[in-house]
């Protein structure tokens, strides 16, 4: 994944590799919660329960084991049954499919600071639905509205596991583009006859999602940092001393 930072009057842009993330995964599986899930329908015996047990992956991560039952109607001819199909399934914690699957870091940090309702899908991408396993605290100092995903799992340990994948990245600076250039390149786009007004302003609309994105990208990765007892700038100059001596 690629991210733009500002500081020190720079944007830096970095391809992040995520070195300890299956590491990371296996641990948050290990808070999974076991589910009962029950599915009916009429039809020809093993067109619906293939359909149901479809169904059933699609709002799950693993399914243990199930059972199925047929009844009624005349399936001895070929005829449609009743299908019951009963199945035990694992449901990964949100934070499993933050860091498996988005890859966001702004969204890791609405998980740990329960700012908004985080949407995600199972393995079938048609299939989005508000998380469930949350609880709605009202925080009493202000009329907000306070998420707390994965109940069951501690404060402490979400910032633990938080703490391990931020440490677990590996940056990799590709671009690196002074505040002073990018005036410099403005000033010259308006100066110049080569380009119309629509393009010059395209440019600069450009230049300002950069910033605007690389100064939001700071804040929240400082932010992540700061809650997982990291050091942001400790890093962000790790990677500025490695560059230098390549």
């Amino acid at each position: 994944m690629k991210y733009s930072f500002l500081y020190d009057d720079c944007i830096y842009t970095y391809e992040i590799n995520e070195t300890n993330k299956e590491e990371v995964l296996e641990k948050i599986k290990e808070y999974a919660i076991l589910d009962t899930v029950e599915k009916k329908s009429c039809g020809f015996s093993s067109v619906i329960k293939r359909i149901l047990l479809n169904e059933i992956k699609a709002n799950c991560d693993e399914i243990l084991e199930y059972d199925s039952k047929e009844s009624g109607g005349n399936g001895r001819y070929g005829g449609p049954l009743d299908v019951h199909i009963v199945a035990i399934v694992k449901k990964y914690p949100i934070l499993y499919h933050i860091i498996k699957d988005s890859q966001s870091l702004p969204k890791l940090l609405d998980y740990l600071k329960g700012n908004l309702p985080i949407r995600k899908a199972y393995r079938s991408d048609s299939v989005f639905q508000l998380v469930r396993s949350i609880n709605e605290i009202k925080t009493g100092s202000s009329n907000e509205d306070k998420f707390n995903y994965d109940v069951n799992i501690g404060l402490d340990d979400k910032i633990q596991i938080v703490q391990n994948y931020i440490s677990g990245l590996q940056f990799h600076l590709v671009k690196t583009q002074t505040l002073e250039e990018i005036r410099k390149d403005i000033d010259w786009l308006k100066s110049t006859e080569m380009f119309d007004y629509n393009s010059q302003q395209a440019f600069i609309m450009k230049q300002s999602q950069q910033l605007e994105e690389a100064r939001k990208n700071t804040e929240v990765f400082q932010e992540l940092c700061q809650l997982s007892d990291l050091n942001f700038n400790d890093i962000v100059e790790d990677v500025k001393k490695f560059t230098k001596t390549k």
